[in-house]
């Protein structure tokens, strides 16, 4: 598979599917097939989004840990026509493991940005909560 990369973003679609959204995909594959096709954690596909986005939405956690540290924690992705945070996005999607971890690194519930989903988050907090 040939990967063409153009100002920071990598231009094939099927990335996403090929190492992220395939259940047999290995933290230790993802970073071989980065490694093998000049790939960084910051670089974007032709969405604009990285491999920390598609991290935080396919539940990829070992992948999710490997990125979070390179990764821009304040970067706005779209998704379902909304601008998020990471934070958001994992709330968004369910994903527990990597809200836990953005909470933890001290990242904001709220964002100025978006008010009405950092709202969301703080309810979907809330709720969580064990009685």
């Amino acid at each position: 598979m040939i990967i063409a990369k153009t100002n920071g973003r990598f231009d094939d679609q099927s990335l996403k599917n090929a190492i992220l959204r395939t259940s047999k995909s290995t933290k230790d594959d993802v970073i071989n097939f980065m490694s093998e096709h000049n790939i960084t954690f910051t670089d974007k596909d032709a969405s604009g989004n990285t491999i920390f986005y598609y991290s935080i939405v396919a539940k990829k956690n070992d992948i999710f840990d490997a990125a979070v540290e390179q990764s821009d924690l304040n970067q706005l992705y779209y998704y379902k026509h909304e601008k998020v945070t990471p934070i958001q996005l994992a709330v968004l999607t369910v994903n527990d493991y990597a809200v836990t971890k953005l909470i933890n690194s001290g990242e904001s519930l709220v964002s100025d940005k978006n008010q009405n989903i950092g709202k969301m988050v703080v309810t979907y907090l809330t709720e969580k909560e064990p009685a």
